[in-house]
C-alpha cells in the first residue's frame, strides 16, 4: 500500500503506473497474456476492460489515513474498502499484477465513486465470492467461530463489503452474530447463541493482533456486531477509544 501511495506523491501519472505494471509482467510472463505497453495502457483507460477486473480489498483506516485521501474508498468502522485492478488471472492472489485506483482517475474514467463501489463488489462477488468455513480446532472440540473468506484466503475480508454479506450469512444459518476481523484475510464470525461476551472478544482480538498478527496483516482493533434481521454490520467500540493498531 505505501509503495503506492509513495509513487503518487512523487507525481507518477498513468502511464508510468502501466510502465512499472509492464515490467512486473515481463518478469513473470506465466501469470498472464502478453500486453505491449501501448495496448496495456489503451485497456486501462477503457473502463468496460477495468470493470471486469475490479475487486474490494479491505485495510485498516487509522494506520492509512493520509493515503486514503489520495484513493476511493468506503469506510465501517475502523475498516476501509479500496479498489483494485486485477490486469492478469485472478485465480493466484500471490501471483497478482494489480494496483489500487485513485481519485484522479475516475475522473479519466468519468464515472462516480458510487458506481465504481457498485462496480467492484458485483465483480469482486462474482470472481472471488464469499465462503463461510469450519474453524480448524486441531482436535479439540468444536469452535465456536466460523471463517469467513473468499475461496483462496487472500485479502478476504474485503467481503466485509459485499452487497450479499448478510444474505450469505443468513443463508448458513448463523442467525445474529459477532464478526471478528482477525486479519486482512479473513473475519470469524461468532454467533451470538454461543454466548461470549464482546467484551471478551475484543480483547481477544486485541490481544491476538499485538502478539500473532503482522502489523501490515492486521485489519482492526475492535468487533463488529450483525444482525440477521436488517442486515446491518454494526461497529462497536466507544468513541473515546484508542482502536489504532500498533506495531
Amino acid at each position: 500500500m505505501h509503495q503506492e501511495y509513495e509513487d503518487y506523491q512523487r507525481g507518477k501519472g498513468i502511464g508510468q503506473t502501466v510502465a512499472f505494471l509492464k515490467e512486473v509482467v515481463d518478469n513473470e510472463r506465466n501469470k498472464m497474456n502478453a500486453f505491449d505497453e501501448h495496448s496495456l495502457l489503451e485497456n486501462l483507460s477503457n473502463y468496460e476492460f477495468i470493470k471486469e477486473r475490479l475487486v474490494v480489498e479491505a485495510i485498516n483506516f487509522s494506520n492509512n489515513e493520509e493515503f486514503l485521501e489520495f484513493v476511493p474508498h468506503q469506510t465501517i468502522g475502523d475498516v476501509s474498502c479500496v479498489y483494485r485492478v486485477v490486469i492478469n488471472e485472478f485465480k493466484d492472489e500471490e501471483k497478482r499484477a494489480s494496483f489500487v485506483i485513485r481519485n484522479d482517475m475516475l475522473k479519466q474514467w468519468h464515472i462516480s465513486e458510487d458506481q465504481l463501489h457498485n462496480d467492484a463488489v458485483n465483480n469482486s462477488m462474482k470472481v472471488e465470492p464469499m465462503t463461510i468455513k469450519e474453524f480448524d480446532t486441531m482436535g479439540l472440540p468444536e469452535a465456536p467461530f466460523k471463517i469467513c473468506t473468499t475461496p483462496n484466503q487472500m485479502n478476504g475480508s474485503g467481503v466485509l463489503f459485499y452487497e450479499n454479506f448478510g444474505d450469505v450469512i443468513n443463508q448458513n444459518g448463523l442467525g445474529d452474530c459477532y464478526i471478528i476481523p482477525s486479519s486482512v484475510h479473513e473475519l470469524l464470525l461468532c454467533p451470538k447463541s454461543k454466548g461470549f461476551d464482546p467484551d471478551t472478544l475484543t480483547d481477544m482480538l486485541i490481544e491476538v493482533n499485538a502478539t500473532q498478527v503482522d502489523i501490515k496483516e492486521q485489519l482492526a482493533n475492535h468487533i463488529f456486531e450483525y444482525d440477521s434481521k436488517s442486515k446491518e454490520v454494526i461497529p462497536l467500540f466507544e468513541e473515546s477509544l484508542d482502536i489504532s493498531l500498533v506495531a
